[in-house]
């Protein structure tokens, strides 16, 4: 009969999705706990992390301390050519200058979604809308105080923007990667 009234009430399924949001978080502690170098790991990684953050795709950038992108792992990766445009054309200012911004925030998480000017650039038509990105979740990861790079968690124009209880999700992990 209890349980009967906890379904009604909602409570059982709170409970599940509690449960399912903790192993979640157990699978990706023990995943980043396997001592794998990041390009081994990552394929795994990420949707596992896409499972405690709901988002579309991910991606991780491998950065050194001027902000240049050493190596990456994405999901989604635009063409080769069109890769190669993108660093020639927008690396410096469209990813650069706003990762070395991200690096030095007080805060290791923050989320943004395309504005109305930003829709209206060749950056968004080159590489944001081929990609279905419109709103963004990122983390920098370190590692003993050093730098490590960018964890960048992505949704579509049909999905919702990140909240500040996706930024609290990544941010109660992030110290596992």
């Amino acid at each position: 009969m209890a349980r009967g009234a906890d379904q009604r009430m909602g409570t059982g399924s709170v409970a599940r999705r509690g449960a399912a949001r903790d192993a979640e978080r157990i699978t990706l502690r023990q995943l980043c706990r396997l001592g794998l170098p990041g390009p081994l790991l990552l394929p795994t990684l990420l949707p596992a992390l896409r499972q405690v953050v709901p988002a579309s795709h991910a991606g991780f950038f491998f950065c050194d301390e001027r902000g240049s992108i050493l190596n990456l792992y994405a999901e989604r990766l635009l063409p080769p050519n069109d890769m190669a445009a993108y660093h020639d054309r927008h690396n410096d200012e469209q990813f650069r200058r706003q990762y070395l911004a991200r690096v030095a925030a007080p805060s290791p998480v923050s989320r943004r979604s395309v504005s109305a000017e930003e829709r209206a650039s060749a950056y968004y038509r080159e590489v944001l809308a081929p990609l279905g990105i419109e709103h963004f979740l990122y983390g920098i990861v370190r590692h003993r105080q050093h730098v490590v790079g960018q964890l960048s968690l992505y949704r579509g124009a049909d999905q919702p923007p990140f909240d500040e209880h996706d930024a609290t999700q990544l941010a109660d992990v992030l110290h596992y990667l």
